[in-house]
């Protein structure tokens, strides 16, 4: 005779049981799942401070005399010399540019370039017309404020901008100042949550400028 098997029956306590693990094990899941969110997040808005501005005060000196210039810097940055020309009549040269160390194919995280700009042909040109053009174009695209400051010892104009280029946000900081028919030009850009971040630094570069000719 063949005996039945009759199918185990669930207790009211094992459906119980059963039912906590389910919704303890949905808890656990969301938990781990909002956390992630929660942690990405975090670290997306530290990432603009994850680049250290100096390596422990660590400075070394770049020094250009055919252009006649000479600047601290951080000793772990990056320098990027540029001999060319960069507008059509050759009076404005891309001296050097200075940046954080950034992983291949990412954007910098922050840019000081120096530049120099043969005024000698423009007759009576100021300080404070040069300066006038310049925030001038920048008023196109950019919110500017100047004021004025020194640089290397000389008069010059600061001037604060901020805006959109190529569809990126930028905050930037234009320092001018002219010497012997010659306008010499720093710019710092960065993205706003990382301006400030680098900026004690970035002025400690400016501070530490010098013309040489």
């Amino acid at each position: 005779m063949v005996q039945r098997v009759e199918k185990p029956s669930l207790r009211k306590g094992d459906c119980d049981t059963k039912l906590e693990f389910v919704l303890a094990s949905g808890i656990m899941l969301c938990s781990v799942f909002f956390c992630s969110i929660l942690l990405n997040i975090y670290s997306n808005k530290l990432m603009a401070q994850s680049i250290p501005a100096t390596n422990n005060g660590s400075f070394s000196l770049y020094k250009n005399p055919i252009q006649g210039i000479k600047i601290l810097y951080p000793s772990f940055w990056e320098k990027f010399e540029n001999k060319s020309s960069s507008d059509k009549n050759g009076t404005l040269t891309n001296v050097v540019r200075f940046s954080p160390p950034h992983k291949n194919g990412a954007e910098l995280a922050a840019t000081l370039d120096i530049k120099l700009d043969n005024i000698s042909g423009i007759k009576s040109i100021t300080l404070a017309n040069y300066s006038e053009e310049i925030t001038s174009d920048l008023g196109q695209d950019f919110k500017v404020a100047e004021s004025n400051v020194t640089l290397a010892g000389y008069p010059a104009y600061k001037l604060l901008y901020t805006g959109l280029e190529n569809n990126v946000d930028l905050q930037a900081m234009m320092v001018i100042t002219l010497k012997d028919g010659m306008a010499y030009i720093i710019n710092y850009t960065a993205e706003p949550e990382q301006y400030s971040h680098f900026l004690p630094t970035v002025q400690r570069m400016l501070d530490s400028f010098k013309i040489l000719k």
